[in-house]
């Protein structure tokens, strides 16, 4: 499921500071993989990283370990996908850095929530139906399947 965070954030900074803002938060099923896609549609000076956080209680928010991020230099697209989810809350944190020089960014950002589906364990044929599938013949063959 996409969940979109934001479809124009603005943030300005001023030279030698930066800007912070968060998300919304979405709750997730834990053990779950998450992808933050994000687009900068302007960034003038500095760069634009945005953290993924997770939270149990959503006051105490970490980032997952190992620390993964998307982050721009310019206009463009960045992907990432997290799949070290331990928690059942998850945010964005936008960081625009303005280094030595005023900036100002227009981001959209989202994540995809992919629930985590273990795979069946595989299951051993009932003996019947072994029995039936080499007692046929192969096609060209005469004989039953060994």
């Amino acid at each position: 499921m996409f969940h979109q965070l934001a479809t124009k954030l603005f943030q300005s900074a001023a030279p030698d500071t930066g800007s912070t803002e968060y998300s919304r938060a979405v709750q997730l099923t834990p053990l779950g993989t998450v992808e933050v896609q994000v687009t900068a549609i302007h960034l003038q000076g500095g760069s634009i990283g945005v953290h993924l956080e997770q939270s149990d209680d959503l006051e105490n928010w970490t980032e997952p370990d190992p620390l993964t991020f998307v982050n721009l230099l310019g206009v463009g697209y960045g992907v990432v996908k997290i799949t070290a989810i331990s928690s059942r809350w998850v945010r964005l944190r936008y960081l625009l850095d303005a280094g030595g020089q005023g900036a100002s960014s227009i981001v959209a950002a989202g994540i995809r929530v992919e629930d985590f589906v273990p795979a069946p364990e595989a299951q051993p044929l009932p003996d019947a139906l072994r029995r039936e599938l080499t007692a046929r013949p192969r096609s060209g063959s005469a004989g039953p399947l060994a």
